[in-house]
């Protein structure tokens, strides 16, 4: 493996943290549209497998923001959680559209870029707090719907075991 100098280490520890803030956020999209597609879908008793799929795949396709207005128009949201996910759907943009442009001049730095990291570390951390939030949501959801937690962790296993 080649040796970098600390320079470049640090410009791509820049780039990692920008990535796993990135991943975090994606992550949060997906929970968002697999729960759109449950809870406020038609329903598993209603919904072929392959219409189920064809839901998930429009989901997919839509942005963080309309399927945050979606699942506004779909649900009461607990009153804590519609300010944090208006705050994800901005720091989403934020990140997306103006991040690096907004820190070109810090990034040229040594000193920049650990703020940078630091800023980045303190992000990922807020957006997996509210990720984990959301998931609370979503198995008390199953939970009143008969879905137990367990067989979903056991089925997920499974998946992961399977690749």
């Amino acid at each position: 493996m080649e040796q970098i100098d600390d320079e470049s280490a640090q410009i791509r520890d820049v780039y990692a943290k920008f990535g796993l803030t990135m991943y975090v956020l994606q992550c949060l999209e997906r929970q968002l549209a697999m729960a759109l597609a449950t809870e406020y879908g038609t329903g598993p008793d209603k919904i072929t497998r392959t219409g189920y799929d064809e839901l998930l795949d429009e989901l997919f396709g839509k942005t963080f923001g309309s399927l945050v207005t979606r699942l506004r128009q779909s649900t009461t949201l607990p009153a804590d959680f519609e300010p944090r996910l208006r705050e994800a759907q901005q720091l989403r943009n934020w990140l997306v559209h103006h991040y690096f442009w907004d820190r070109a001049a810090v990034f040229v730095t040594p000193t920049g870029r650990v703020t940078m990291i630091a800023e980045l570390d303190e992000l990922s951390d807020k957006l997996n707090e509210l990720d984990e939030y959301f998931d609370s949501i979503v198995v008390g959801w199953a939970a009143r719907h008969g879905i137990i937690h367990e067989a979903v962790e056991r089925n997920m296993k499974q998946l992961a075991e399977e690749d």
